[in-house]
């Protein structure tokens, strides 16, 4: 009888902890982050000998996954007044209060050092700053200064989303080669089609924030001709 008591006992508080887990969830962006982990997958099942070198491939990908959770932190912690005006972002949170500051600011502090701490001892110093690049090409060049400025944002911003295939390669080799660059390229062109549809359909929130997205400042037609142009150099490079 004991027993059953403190199971009782025990449930409000599991239950009370699942909506601060949903939120450290969302303030990860993990959906996001599980695309990241899929492609550096993909790069280290092409890697040679991926299976003698098991345990670096799966640092790899855990550390990825932790990088890419503290880079999204980041994205959030910069722009939470953004996300208040956007239908789509405005229920995270940051932007309504759920989660302070500070506590994501902690949060992101203990995501990239994990990473940085498994990184080091389980793979490469290359891969390592491969990773530190990634995380901070998104959380903190595009989100503060691209995405801001320019209406080619995702395109250059990009590049932060294009690099775990090359870095899940390097987790297991320790080197660069053209076959990971290539999926670089095509995931680096596959970015602006597949976001600036998005784009178009948010617009009037973008509008709304002052963010200059390519459909609000060059206008729908140009930016459908943008995705035309993205997907057929999609479809270039994976030729």
């Amino acid at each position: 009888m004991e027993s059953d008591g403190q199971g009782v006992a025990r449930l409000p508080v599991y239950r009370a902890a699942l909506p601060l887990l949903r939120d450290l969830w969302v303030l990860a962006k993990a959906r996001v982050v599980s695309l990241l982990v899929f492609t550096a997958a993909v790069g280290e099942l092409l890697a040679p000998a991926t299976f003698t070198h098991w345990p670096a491939a799966l640092a790899g990908l855990v550390g990825i996954a932790l990088a890419g959770g503290a880079g999204g932190v980041l994205n959030q912690i910069v722009e939470p007044a953004l996300d208040q005006h956007m239908r789509r972002t405005h229920g995270r949170p940051l932007a309504n209060g759920r989660i302070g500051r500070s506590g994501a600011i902690v949060y992101a502090l203990v995501l990239m050092s994990l990473a940085i701490a498994i990184l080091s001892i389980w793979t490469n110093p290359l891969t390592l700053v491969l990773t530190l690049l990634g995380t901070v090409g998104y959380g903190v060049v595009y989100t503060l200064y691209l995405k801001p400025s320019t209406p080619w944002n995702i395109v250059w911003g990009g590049l932060a989303g294009a690099l775990p295939p090359l870095i899940g390669w390097t987790a297991v080799t320790g080197q660069l080669a053209a076959l990971p660059l290539v999926l670089v390229a095509l995931i680096f062109v596959w970015t602006p089609a597949h976001f600036w549809p998005l784009a178009i359909y948010c617009r009037r929130d973008y509008a709304q924030a002052c963010i200059p997205m390519l459909p609000v400042t060059h206008g729908v037609d140009r930016t459908r001709r943008e995705v035309v142009r993205y997907a057929l150099a999609t479809w270039a490079v994976s030729m």
